[in-house]
């Protein structure tokens, strides 16, 4: 399942780049510019780190490697449809906010 979001990595940080309309993240609140910090109380760093580690063998642009973290990051939130998935977020205002979004079926 998913939540219904897309994520750009913009300066090495996970941006919610697109909400989907009447999707999970909608209708949570989740908003475009939202910076993702921690997905089910793990970092984004704890997450990519063994994906950062074998990619160090290689010398990947940055438009690569941000193409990897963003689906290696879409892969953490997602999940099977009906469960939940815990964001812990930077809002607009910089402050963190914590969201639990159920995951709904693939909509592709």
């Amino acid at each position: 399942g998913e939540i219904g979001i897309d994520i750009q990595f913009i300066d090495k940080q996970a941006v919610i780049s697109k909400v989907s309309s009447n999707s999970p993240a909608e209708k949570s609140n989740l908003k475009t510019g939202f910076v993702i910090k921690k997905v089910d109380g793990k970092t984004v760093s704890e997450i990519l780190s063994i994906l950062e580690a074998k990619m160090a063998r290689y010398n990947y642009t940055e438009p690569k490697k941000n193409l990897y973290w963003e689906r290696a990051l879409m892969v953490a939130v997602s999940g099977k449809a009906g469960s939940a998935v815990n964001l812990e977020v930077l809002d607009a205002a910089n402050k963190p906010q914590n969201f639990r979004v159920l995951r709904a079926a693939y909509e592709g």
